[in-house]
C-alpha cells in the first residue's frame, strides 16, 4: 500500500513510500518515460516505519537530498 509519493522536482521521477504486505515499509523509484509513469522498481530496502523509510530514500536518492517534509 502506498503511504507517500514524492515527485522530484522535474517531475520525471518519484520515490513510493509503501507498506509491505509483511507489515515493513520500503521505498521504490518510478520514472516517467514520454509522459506516462513507468513501472515501480523494485524495494529499496526493509524498514521498520514509513519514517524510516523515507529518511533512508532522502539519503540514498539525490534530488531528495535536503528535502523537508
Amino acid at each position: 500500500m502506498i503511504i507517500k509519493e514524492l515527485v522530484s522536482p522535474s517531475e520525471n521521477a518519484k520515490i513510493l513510500i509503501a507498506q509491505r504486505n509483511d507489515g515493513f515499509f520500503t521505498y521504490c523509484k518510478s520514472f516517467r518515460h514520454d509522459g506516462e509513469w513507468g513501472q515501480t522498481g523494485p524495494d529499496c530496502g526493509i524498514f521498520d516505519s514509513a519514517l524510516t523509510a523515507e529518511t533512508e530514500a532522502m539519503q540514498k536518492v539525490d534530488w531528495l537530498a535536503g528535502r523537508r517534509q
